[in-house]
């Protein structure tokens, strides 16, 4: 019996593809003892753990992407060959077969690339969120990259099914029209959680304040920020109650950070004198109290002005400086409290409010009874 199999370089076709496919296989795996082995291990001996992190997440990948080109390479080789024998078999349609390996082959080459390309992906979110995450002051990174991956898994399974319905001509526009209409009503209902997201992800990038700094909102709301999410802010007040203020809130509103540029912060005091009392004095007992307290910065300077003559007192204006803006409520109360020390030793009078009331009676009023 004549045989069905044509032969190339003497071997039968058929046995040229399994030969060619195991030689692949085989060089596949001195890749993937190069990769891991080799490449891994230099990128170890780099700065940066990216390399590390993209090398070590793909050897499989590569692995599988290159027997998929070599699958191709190889039915493309042999299909002529083949697709005369599978005439020959019986009771199975030769043009069935050789559009059954067609689409194995195209489904290889297109999930081994999507494969490879979601590990590229997923490694640079590692690395990501080892070496630069973690040393921001705010989670805010780490909950975006973790919505961020289930995202691209999704993407990544949608793009799957995309694959699929186009290789088989499968009818999906009515799938796809509905899935639309869904999304369009999701997104409609959820538009002020996207734009709390949107918003958190400005806030991080723009960093108007971190984890730890103390703001001052418009509102009115004040104190140090806990958590920066990805829907909300959490910010402690004095009180110790927690504010859980939207994203979208705060982008949209002024904001007074009190921690930047850096820790130190401008305190303000006035304060008033009994007329009558000896200025000189009184500023050279300011001036000692400003440098004799350890926490009062020397630069910037600080300054004391006699600023105006008030209804009940002559009116002093103090502008200092300090190391840590957390411990403005402390420095300011021993300030107050050597100041009032030293002003009842030196006999310096903090007035009471205070009117002198004149009344001016018509001509021929008598006095008034007492």
């Amino acid at each position: 019996m004549k045989t069905v199999l044509t032969t190339i370089g003497g071997l039968p076709a058929l046995y040229g593809f399994i030969a060619q496919m195991a030689v692949i296989v085989l060089l596949s795996f001195i890749l993937r003892w190069f990769w891991k082995n080799v490449l891994v291990r230099i990128s170890h001996k780099t700065a940066t753990n990216l390399d590390r992190i993209l090398f070590s997440s793909t050897v499989g990948a590569v692995q599988y992407t290159f027997i998929a080109a070599g699958l191709s390479f190889t039915w493309k080789l042999f299909n002529e060959q083949l697709a005369r024998y599978f005439d020959r078999i019986p009771l199975v349609s030769g043009d069935y077969l050789r559009d059954l390996v067609d689409n194995g082959v195209y489904f290889a080459i297109a999930f081994s690339l999507v494969y490879l390309t979601a590990k590229v992906l997923f490694g640079f979110i590692e690395w990501y969120e080892v070496d630069i995450a973690t040393h921001t002051a705010t989670t805010l990174d780490e909950k975006i990259v973790f919505s961020l991956r289930k995202i691209l898994k999704g993407i990544f399974i949608g793009l799957v099914v995309m694959i699929i319905a186009d290789r088989l001509e499968w009818e999906i526009s009515k799938i796809w029209a509905a899935a639309g209409i869904g999304s369009l009503a999701v997104a409609l209902a959820a538009k002020d959680t996207f734009a709390n997201m949107l918003s958190g992800v400005i806030i991080l990038f723009d960093r108007p304040f971190l984890v730890g700094d103390r703001v001052e909102l418009l509102d009115g709301t004040y104190g140090d920020v806990v958590d920066i999410g990805l829907r909300s802010t959490k910010i402690l007040s004095f009180d110790n109650t927690i504010h859980i203020i939207p994203n979208q809130d705060i982008s949209n509103q002024r904001i007074t950070n009190h921690s930047y540029p850096d820790q130190h912060l401008k305190v303000a005091l006035k304060l008033g004198v009994a007329y009558g009392s000896d200025m000189h004095k009184v500023k050279q007992v300011l001036h000692d109290i400003l440098t004799q307290h350890p926490k009062v910065r020397k630069e910037p300077a600080w300054g004391i002005w006699f600023t105006e003559f008030g209804d009940s007192s002559l009116n002093i204006f103090i502008r200092f400086w300090i190391e840590d803006y957390r411990e403005k409520f402390d420095i300011v109360d021993e300030i107050n409290m050597e100041i009032n020390r030293c002003f009842a030793e030196e006999g310096i009078e903090i007035p009471f409010p205070q009117r002198d009331i004149h009344i001016i009676r018509p001509d021929g009023m008598p006095p008034a009874s007492t």
